[in-house]
């Protein structure tokens, strides 16, 4: 019996899963599961059977990091999207997020828009990656719903994440 290799491909990391070979007739069965990603491996068969497509890798690279905002100083990125863009900031003429809408929500967003939302060069080393999620999301700076998003990426950091 060979080892079988389980891959998958999250926003900034990937992750291998190495299985060893196994002895007897053991059937046990490990998901291994990544937000949109879910395969199914059955131990000693050598079988793989997709459960779900394999969402594919993020289109660009890009990594959350820290800088120095103008409103804010230096802060992360993600402290810079919270601060600014979240339901009850006092920044006026800014889109904002839901009520309710956590950290872990907008990264969430940012890895389905790096995955599948258009990429728009921006400048030297900078894109715009704008993308509809489906459902509504936030407000633009007008104040309607919407539920589309673009991040602003410059040499392979985040910068910016907000609802358009």
């Amino acid at each position: 019996m060979g080892e079988m290799r389980a891959s998958c491909t999250a926003a900034v990391a990937i992750c291998s899963e190495v299985l060893h070979p196994l002895h007897g007739d053991i059937r046990d069965e490990l998901i291994l599961k990544n937000k949109q990603v879910e395969k199914k491996f059955v131990r000693g068969t050598g079988d793989s059977v997709p459960v779900k497509g394999l969402s594919s890798g993020p289109q660009i690279q890009a990594q959350w990091s820290a800088k120095n905002y103008r409103y804010g100083g230096e802060m992360l990125a993600i402290e810079h999207v919270m601060y600014r863009h979240t339901h009850g900031s006092g920044f006026k003429e800014v889109s904002r997020f839901l009520p309710g809408t956590k950290a872990r929500d907008v990264k969430s967003y940012v890895d389905i828009a790096l995955r599948q939302g258009q990429v728009i060069p921006n400048g030297p080393g900078g894109f715009k990656v704008e993308v509809d999620l489906k459902n509504i999301i936030g407000t633009t700076k007008q104040g309607v719903e919407t539920s589309k998003i673009r991040v602003l990426v410059r040499d392979g950091t985040i910068q910016s994440v907000f609802p358009i």
